[in-house]
């Protein structure tokens, strides 16, 4: 090692752990890749503004000690606000260490969870062959969708210009995953054990998986990360749930996410109707 990384390596060393792993997790890892591509991709140059906004210094950042390590310091209401379905703007060739995943899987299973069954668990996807096999699956339920009345391209005609240009850039959006999810450096599933079909059974299923992802793309987002809420594959779950090992009889898919860092991290608010017409008090109105 070099001089000056083990210097800054060794002093890196010595701060405390910030994080204890203890969550459910499946990391589904090509450990012996023989594709070269693999071991010939660059990370992106920061900027001088981008090291200044991270904290990072000269040394760590030159010698790329730092790049794990990305915290973007977003308040709460930051966080929650510029969490977007990120798919244009996902960084296909950079590599996500498995422990910044765990980071995000650690803060995930603080989640609420229905009578403290924790009966969550986080299928992370890296192999190459299973990427691919489990996005063609996605692609088939988004020509599926393309085709119905939900379609993106179709729901906002008629709710006049700034919503039909949303919804254009969403559509855009979409097919651009659509034909590019296979190049997602990881996919993640969140699931949940206990299949069923009970009605209330898996709404109170939903109340402790769906809180706990999102809050995996909230930790996801200030490190950095983008991530894009999926469920199109579900027309194929049994599918998938075979590709990766899956108990099917007994765990229920609720989504599908490519996790991959983003290229810029300035993300804006969404523009949303009107307060008024999403509130009602003390009786339905609307």
């Amino acid at each position: 090692m070099h001089p000056e990384a083990a210097s800054v390596a060794a002093s890196k060393r010595a701060r405390p752990a910030r994080y204890a792993w203890r969550a459910p997790v499946t990391l589904l890892r090509d450990i012996g890749a023989d594709n070269p591509a693999e071991h010939d991709r660059t990370e992106p140059k920061m900027s001088e503004d981008d090291e200044t906004r991270l904290g990072l210094s000269a040394d760590e950042t030159r010698l790329g000690l730092a790049a794990d390590e990305t915290r973007l310091g977003l308040s709460a209401d930051e966080v929650l606000q510029t969490t977007r379905a990120v798919r244009k703007r996902l960084n296909f060739d950079r590599p996500v260490p498995e422990s910044v995943l765990r980071e995000c899987v650690e803060i995930a299973v603080q989640a609420p969870t229905g009578s403290n069954m924790q009966g969550w668990h986080f299928v992370f996807v890296t192999e190459r062959d299973k990427i691919e096999a489990i996005s063609a699956l996605y692609k088939q339920g988004f020509d599926a969708y393309r085709n119905s009345p939900v379609y993106a391209g179709r729901v906002g005609s008629g709710l006049g210009a700034q919503r039909e240009a949303q919804q254009a850039r969403v559509t855009s959006s979409a097919e651009f995953l659509s034909e590019n999810m296979h190049r997602s450096p990881v996919l993640f599933l969140p699931c949940i054990t206990g299949r069923t079909d009970d009605a209330r059974m898996m709404v109170g299923q939903a109340g402790s998986i769906i809180p706990a992802a999102w809050s995996f793309m909230l930790a996801a987002r200030e490190r950095g990360l983008g991530t894009c809420w999926t469920t199109l594959h579900l027309g194929y779950e049994r599918e998938a749930a075979e590709i990766l090992g899956i108990p099917y009889d007994n765990v229920r898919q609720y989504a599908l996410s490519p996790v991959a860092y983003t290229v810029g991290t300035d993300f804006k608010l969404a523009t949303r109707t009107d307060l008024d017409s999403v509130m009602s008090w003390n009786s339905w109105s609307r």
